[in-house]
């Protein structure tokens, strides 16, 4: 016995044990994930990525690295916008999406200040020093406002089935813009309206025995989710007292 204890010994001292190359893998891939990184590399990660948004790489990396790296900063620059509105279009993953129409949201919401907000955060830094970005230099609030609003107005008014789960984030995201143009505000409040006029104007089906679960059909279901996110949108909305058809859907909800 003491002999072979003694051959164990000696060879563990030719040969130690190494550690796992994967432990070392996952601990450097931690530490990365911990190290900062600049506005700027996160916008031109954005834009690169939006490129190849058709490969599970790419929007993986989006989805685990670059979109919640963003989310540190108190605004969100409107010149990352063609970008998120290229993956708006293009892109089908879902985990994509939601960051797409969240930080399309905070764009439209946005006051266009640079110092720190109420909610806190970093400071997002002017674009001028992002300018070496391979995009549409100059881009504005104003340039790039009007086609958000555009594309998700379309999108929110769409009656395609298979986007409903889009149409309903859209809308969300709509309704994020500020209110203080009276034009936006009379585009939005046609949108809700007309959406609301569409679902109440279906008719109830009536259940076919006693024990049918009324409402299970999948119309029901979606027409159920637009009128309460419709609903939703409204509440967000400034009151307006003279408008009847605000006062009764109002009362509604």
């Amino acid at each position: 016995m003491q002999i072979q204890s003694d051959t164990i010994s000696a060879a563990k001292a030719f040969n130690p044990v190494k550690a796992l190359p994967q432990r070392n893998r996952k601990k450097k891939a931690r530490l990365l994930r911990r190290c900062p990184v600049s506005y700027s590399q996160l916008a031109r990660s954005i834009h690169e990525l939006a490129a190849t948004c058709d490969q599970k790489k790419s929007q993986r990396q989006l989805v685990n690295s670059v979109f919640p790296k963003l989310a540190v900063y108190n605004s969100v620059d409107p010149s990352v916008a063609p970008s998120l509105l290229m993956l708006h279009q293009q892109c089908e993953d879902r985990n994509v999406l939601r960051y797409v129409y969240y930080y399309l949201a905070r764009i439209l919401s946005d006051n266009g200040s640079q110092g720190l907000s109420a909610a806190g955060g970093i400071p997002t830094p002017n674009w001028d020093a992002l300018a070496d970005i391979d995009v549409a230099g100059g881009v504005t609030r104003a340039d790039v406002v009007p086609r958000i609003v555009d594309q998700l107005s379309a999108e929110s008014t769409s009656d395609d089935v298979e986007f409903h789960a889009r149409r309903l984030a859209a809308l969300k995201a709509l309704t994020s813009s500020s209110t203080s143009s009276s034009e936006m505000l009379e585009k939005l409040s046609e949108i809700v309206f007309g959406i609301l006029e569409k679902v109440a104007d279906t008719k109830q089906k009536r259940k076919k025995g006693i024990f049918t679960k009324q409402g299970g059909d999948k119309e029901s279901i979606l027409r159920s989710n637009l009128q309460y996110a419709s609903l939703s949108a409204l509440r967000r909305l400034p009151l307006d007292p003279g408008n009847p058809a605000f006062l009764h859907r109002a009362v509604q909800g």
